[in-house]
C-alpha cells in the first residue's frame, strides 16, 4: 500500500486539490479564530481552533511524508523537511492555544499564551507562503520569466 496515501493511482490534479484543501481548512480556521478574537467572540475562536488543528494536523502529516519520499528519493530535501518542520509549530501553536483557552472559556477573556500562540501561528504561515512563492518561481522556466 506505498503511496496510498499521497493520492496514488489518482490523477495528479486529485491528489494536489486533497493536499491544498487540509492546508486552506487549516489556515482559513486560525484566520476566523483571529476574527473572531478582534470580535470579542472568544468562545468561538476556541472552536476555530479546535477545527483548524485537525487540518493543520492532515497538512503536516502530508509535508512528512513529502519529506519522507524525497528523503528516500534522494532529493536534496531542505525545502520539504523546512515545510514539514514549519507545519509541525503550526500545529504544535493551534494545539497551545485551544488548550489554554479551554481553561479560560467561562472567564471570556483571552489569555495572553492563546494571543501570542495565534500570533505566532500567522507568523509561521506567512514564512509557509514565502516557501511556497519561491518555490513556485523557482520552477518557472527561463523562457517563462522572460515573457513577463
Amino acid at each position: 500500500m506505498r503511496g496510498a496515501y499521497r493520492g496514488e493511482g489518482l490523477p495528479r490534479a486529485v491528489s494536489n486539490r486533497a493536499d491544498m484543501s487540509a492546508r486552506v481548512v487549516g489556515f482559513s480556521f486560525v484566520a476566523l479564530a483571529g476574527v473572531c478574537d478582534v470580535a470579542g467572540a472568544h468562545g468561538a475562536a476556541f472552536y476555530m481552533l479546535l477545527i483548524a488543528v485537525c487540518g493543520i494536523a492532515v497538512a503536516a502529516l502530508g509535508a512528512a511524508g513529502d519529506w519522507l519520499e524525497a528523503r528516500n528519493q534522494r532529493v536534496a530535501a531542505g525545502a520539504p523537511a523546512t515545510v514539514a518542520l514549519l507545519w509541525s509549530v503550526a500545529l504544535v501553536l493551534a494545539v497551545l492555544g485551544s488548550s489554554v483557552r479551554s481553561a479560560a472559556l467561562d472567564d471570556g477573556a483571552v489569555p495572553t499564551l492563546g494571543g501570542a500562540a495565534l500570533a505566532a501561528s500567522f507568523t509561521v504561515f506567512a514564512m509557509l507562503g514565502a516557501l511556497s512563492l519561491r518555490s513556485q518561481r523557482r520552477r518557472r522556466s527561463p523562457a517563462a520569466r522572460r515573457a513577463l
